[in-house]
């Protein structure tokens, strides 16, 4: 579910994911469940950034997985998602 902060975070230039982190540790808005650099997931939503412009996905609760479309469309909305999962294949295979 959108709050207000997010539309006020979403009009901001952010200059890393890190900063976002901060302002929602420092403000008490969400709780951090991973943060990796490339993608910052709270309790509430997802978070990618690519060129100071922040993208938001909210958790589907009934399924507990991510919606296929973001909340927020921006226009490195696919940009983002692309970043994300070449990170998240990078992090597997280290894993293997």
């Amino acid at each position: 579910m959108k709050q207000k902060w997010h539309e006020k975070a979403e009009k901001k230039t952010w200059a890393s994911l890190t900063q976002v982190k901060q302002h929602i540790e420092k403000n008490k808005l969400e709780k951090i469940v991973s943060f990796d650099g490339a993608e910052l997931i709270t309790d509430k939503a997802s978070y990618g950034l690519y060129a100071g412009e922040l993208s938001i996905w909210f958790e589907d609760k009934r399924k507990n997985r991510k919606l296929q479309k973001p909340a927020v469309k921006t226009k490195n909305t696919k940009k983002i998602k692309a970043a994300v999962k070449k990170v998240a294949k990078k992090k597997a295979k280290d894993n293997d």
